[in-house]
């Protein structure tokens, strides 16, 4: 079959009983989507909109010519710090220069990705052992954790690798922000209370919003100056413009090539062993070349929509199952859903502290590490 005509196949198959319970799934799932896609953009060190405009793009390109009724495409915290290691060497962090690589990057992946699904090549994926899986995602993990512990404590200093940063937040200490460093540990004791309450809250997003509404009154009531404590920003209140790459000149892909190929295979493995851990579930067969058209393709389009690369998300992928989603139709809608959201909410971003996001983000390294699978591997 054309790889390419996977949305027709979808559309003329659709059950329009899926309707009701894939509108379901795509709204949960956009509840979750809407506060990570700010959140990993935070990892990137991109504005918070990269992120969002990545969240609906590859949601939506993602399910329409993927494979699984249940992967969701989006921003997530590997790949997202794989893309803060790639392309801090090439361009500082906040400038049009690195959000211009950083959609350049995106489309390099997608190609990649795209050509090894063409050649069918999806076979790969299953030589990729678990182990390694559970390594790279706890690595991950320890590095998001710390990178954030200076966001955490409202302390600014520059760093790139780890034990640079480690060292800068101990050497900073006597300088945290003490309102700051308030709401971030708060936003993470919200969150584990939610958690012990009922694990199918939307947490993230609670959790910003109280944050949100504290800084709001903070500042209301006089207790707080304005700008007292680093915010988000207001959002951009628009659909994902097109990337501008005026800029850009033919070195930087030179310069960016190896950095795609590492992103594109570590992305393709997170997408195939969480579609196929969910697949094992609901017992749907998978196709992996077309799988990996449908990845190359969401990070080509997120690429030239003022995205960055993306992946599966093993959190979102499993309320989307959780949620009941029948079709690849309910990522799509979760994507719509998070559009409506950025058109109709979007100056309340204001409020947003950093140390939410930060809270939030620890939080998710945290439980990145798989404690029980690292002791049974090194058990043998």
């Amino acid at each position: 079959p054309n790889l390419f005509l996977q949305p027709v196949g979808l559309f003329k198959s659709y059950d329009l009983s899926s309707l009701r319970p894939d509108l379901v799934a795509g709204l949960t799932v956009a509840v979750i989507l809407l506060p990570q896609g700010i959140a990993y953009a935070f990892i990137a060190e991109l504005p918070p909109q990269t992120g969002i405009y990545a969240a609906i793009i590859a949601a939506v390109v993602g399910a329409l010519w993927g494979s699984s009724n249940h992967l969701q495409t989006g921003p997530t915290n590997a790949i997202s710090l794989l893309i803060l290691a790639t392309l801090v060497p090439l361009a500082t962090a906040g400038t049009s220069d690195y959000l211009v690589i950083a959609g350049l990057m995106a489309i390099l992946v997608g190609i990649i990705q795209l050509a090894l699904g063409l050649v069918r090549l999806g076979v790969l994926v299953n030589f990729v052992s678990h182990s390694v899986i559970v390594g790279f995602s706890a690595g991950a993990g320890v590095l998001i954790a710390v990178k954030q512990l200076r966001h955490l404590m409202g302390l600014e200093f520059s760093s790139h690798g780890l034990v640079e940063t480690a060292h800068g937040v101990v050497t900073h200490l006597p300088d945290t922000h003490v309102p700051t460093i308030v709401l971030g540990l708060g936003t993470i004791a919200l969150l584990v209370l939610l958690r012990l309450l009922n694990p199918k809250l939307p947490g993230a997003l609670i959790a910003m919003v109280v944050a949100a509404m504290a800084i709001a009154v903070a500042v209301h009531v006089g207790a707080l100056e304005p700008g007292g404590v680093a915010v988000i920003g207001e959002l951009p209140r628009s659909a994902p413009p097109v990337t501008d790459f005026s800029t850009l000149n033919l070195r930087q892909i030179g310069q960016l090539a190896p950095g795609a190929v590492a992103i594109a295979a570590i992305g393709l493995v997170e997408a195939m062993s969480i579609a196929r851990s969910i697949a094992g579930q609901s017992n749907q067969r998978l196709d992996s070349n077309q799988e990996f058209v449908g990845q190359g393709l969401a990070n080509i389009a997120a690429g030239l929509l003022s995205g960055y690369p993306c992946s599966g998300s093993f959190t979102r992928s499993a309320v989307n199952y959780d949620a009941g989603a029948h079709t690849r139709l309910a990522s799509v809608f979760s994507g719509l859903f998070v559009l409506l959201a950025l058109l109709a909410f979007a100056p309340l971003a204001a409020f947003v502290p950093n140390a939410a996001l930060s809270g939030v983000l620890l939080v998710t390294a945290y439980s990145m590490i798989d404690r029980k699978e690292i002791a049974r591997i090194w058990r043998g």
